[in-house]
């Protein structure tokens, strides 16, 4: 009985650890303490203006809003120079939470050095986007002051440029997702549990 007990809280620990190291570490934040919202109808978004000086693969995208009904987002990356949508997430659902960031699912996407792009997301319902006035750099990213315009939720397309800097998050995968020692070790122990379990 006792080893059975030993054998299921190790199996749980394992799991727990190996679930925990499936995250992605945040790589680009443009938000500024001086931040303002544009008022959006549906279908309507600000988004960043991103320059790439490193080749750099993401995984996830945020934006900052504030939705006045529950709804739909897509997550959208666009070529600058060409308008061509890039990536489309599809319809995520997120509620009505105030403003907060409202974060992608995961997926796979590099970003080319010497290319700018229109990243961000655009919503089914209306909502307030929040955006400041200054630019940043993080990690061989830039924010432009020079915000797309998205607009057509269901078959996005990023339109005219404007003066703001819409927030944007950006992340890439985690290096700890690679298992640590530790977490071979406890699969040991696990292996070791099932192993002394079965002479029993």
């Amino acid at each position: 009985m006792h080893k059975a007990v030993v054998f299921k809280s190790l199996f749980v620990a394992l799991l727990l650890t190996i679930a925990s190291t499936a995250n992605a570490a945040l790589i680009f934040d443009n938000a500024d303490p001086s931040q303002q919202s544009s008022n959006r109808s549906a279908e309507s978004s600000p988004g960043a203006l991103i320059s790439v000086s490193v080749d750099t693969t993401i995984n996830q995208i945020a934006v900052k809003n504030d939705l006045n009904a529950d709804g739909d987002l897509r997550f959208l990356i666009f070529d600058h120079d060409s308008h061509a949508l890039l990536f489309d997430s599809g319809a995520q659902s997120f509620v009505d939470d105030g403003m907060t960031w409202k974060t992608s699912g995961l997926f796979s996407f590099t970003l080319l050095a010497g290319n700018s792009y229109d990243i961000g997301a655009i919503a089914n319902v209306g909502g307030l986007w929040a955006f400041d006035t200054t630019g940043n750099t993080q990690n061989g990213l830039t924010s432009i002051v020079q915000n797309p315009n998205f607009t057509n939720f269901a078959a996005p397309v990023s339109g005219g440029h404007a003066g703001g800097d819409a927030h944007v998050r950006l992340f890439a995968a985690d290096a700890q997702a690679i298992p640590e020692p530790s977490t071979l070790a406890l699969l040991g122990l696990v292996l070791v549990g099932m192993g002394l379990r079965r002479r029993v």
